[in-house]
């Protein structure tokens, strides 16, 4: 007999219950292994069960299994059987039973060792290669993981736990190094350990259902404030999108340019979002998809008038408290609040010096995350595609003549031929045969496009 956690029903094979009347059932049950198989239910049994010294009958399964009998979680909740694992004992009414653990046959593990010197820049990871110091020459998948007492751990040096290719004794490990400067990991020292990878299961995707998760207090606070702000009135009644949420809303086609042409820039500016606009809950909101187009999000246009409060609660406060560390006190502060209670000098400069410090540290990161952003887009415009030898370009080199205004000198001049592609970005280019050639950086090139043969003055 045995027992199994993972079954939620008790299961026997037809050979133990081939002398009793199997009970057929009205519905089709079938049982799912661990590995994905199914097996089909033959039928109920009202079976009577002994264990040590304690008898019950109990409605069973009967199925083609391996084993003999498999104990399901259903007897342990209706007998008030209790399981205890670090005991190893199922704990009846009046007694205790010892279970035996099958044997689970150990692999071997092995140790993981450095093939070369490698020097690790601060704060940084690298993939190095790696060795295993045993004999065996045939390719496997093998689990790295970090050795349980590591001296690199101790020095700031982490080995990342990995699956990987072992070829030719040799694999692939990644490391961290923590510190703020660089480490030396030399030739042969021991990383971490692998062991063989019996079974890799292939990542599938599984449809969840969503799940509402509670917001922060701080996000409660700014919805409870600004769900009456943001109601379809409030658009309504906002100058730049009360009339396209209205036309929006009717089905109406995009107006033309001579309609619209005289309205604010913020206006024409939602106006050319037209087919990126769409209305959700009598909301204008502004459609963002992924790549693939699997997936669409909806971002709620803001009244102008909301605008200042939703950039105050981003930036974690107004510009004169970044600057001063206090907000500016109008004349109508001065009218409306109670005088607060005076503070010593070194308290104030105290609570001052924390609230700049905080206020600091806000603000660095938020200049990281603005940085970062303003990185990817500039990349989005780079040019990365390259050029072939002989295709024509223009050269941006703008020549300012003294008297004359930048507006009507050219800046960009050509064509040249690429000559040679001396690496990914820089390039030697030519204006003709008889021309000096020029060595440049691919950020001062752009493809020349041919004339059409029409065009042309005449």
């Amino acid at each position: 007999m045995i027992l199994d956690t993972g079954s939620s029903y008790t299961i026997v094979k037809p050979n133990i219950v081939a002398h009793c009347r199997i009970q057929n059932t009205d519905e089709e049950y079938q049982l799912e292994t661990a590995n994905g198989e199914v097996i089909p239910v033959k039928g109920i049994h009202l079976a009577e069960i002994r264990l040590g010294n304690s008898t019950f009958r109990q409605e069973v399964f009967v199925a083609d299994i391996t084993d003999d009998v498999l104990l399901g979680l259903n007897v342990m909740a209706e007998q008030n059987f209790i399981l205890d694992l670090p005991q190893r004992v199922l704990k009846t009414n009046s007694e205790e039973i010892i279970l035996n653990f099958p044997k689970i046959r150990a692999l071997p593990t092995r140790t993981v060792k450095a093939i070369e010197d490698v020097e690790i820049p601060p704060q940084s990871e690298v993939v190095l290669e790696a060795i295993c110091d045993d004999s065996t020459e045939e390719d496997e998948t093998v689990i790295v993981e970090p050795k349980s007492e590591n001296l690199l751990h101790h020095k700031g040096i982490l080995t990342g736990r990995t699956l990987t290719v072992r070829k030719n004794k040799q694999m692939l490990v990644r490391m961290m190094n923590l510190k703020d400067y660089p480490q030396q990991i030399s030739k042969g020292e021991p990383i971490g350990t692998c062991q063989t990878a019996e079974l890799v299961v292939m990542q599938k995707e599984v449809p969840r259902p969503a799940q509402l998760k509670k917001l922060p207090g701080p996000l409660q606070e700014i919805i409870k404030k600004s769900r009456p702000l943001l109601s379809p009135e409030k658009q309504r009644e906002d100058p730049d999108v009360g009339d396209i949420a209205q036309w929006k809303i009717e089905g109406k086609e995009r107006p033309a340019w001579q309609e619209i042409s005289n309205r604010s820039p913020t206006f024409i500016g939602y106006w050319a979002l037209w087919d990126s606009l769409a209305v959700e809950n009598n909301l204008l909101k502004r459609v963002w998809e992924s790549p693939d187009g699997k997936e669409r999000n909806y971002q709620t246009i803001l009244p102008r008038k909301r605008v200042p409060e939703v950039l105050r609660a981003v930036h974690s406060g107004t510009p004169a408290s970044v600057v001063f560390g206090a907000e500016l006190r109008l004349p109508i502060d001065l009218i409306s609040d109670r005088p607060k209670k005076e503070e010593g000098v070194n308290n104030y400069i105290s609570h001052l010096q924390d609230r700049l410090k905080l206020t600091h540290a806000e603000v660095r990161q938020k200049m990281r995350i603005e940085s970062d952003r303003m990185k990817t887009r500039y990349d989005l415009r780079a040019n990365t595609g390259g050029f072939q030898v002989g295709e024509k370009v223009w050269l941006y080199n703008p020549k300012r003549t003294k008297g004359k205004s930048p507006k009507l000198q050219k800046s960009w001049e050509g064509p040249y031929t690429v000559v040679t592609r001396l690496n990914d970005v820089v390039y030697r280019i030519q204006k003709n045969p008889q021309a000096k050639m020029k060595i440049v950086h691919i950020d001062r090139l752009t493809p020349y496009q041919e004339p059409h043969p029409n065009e042309g003055v005449t």
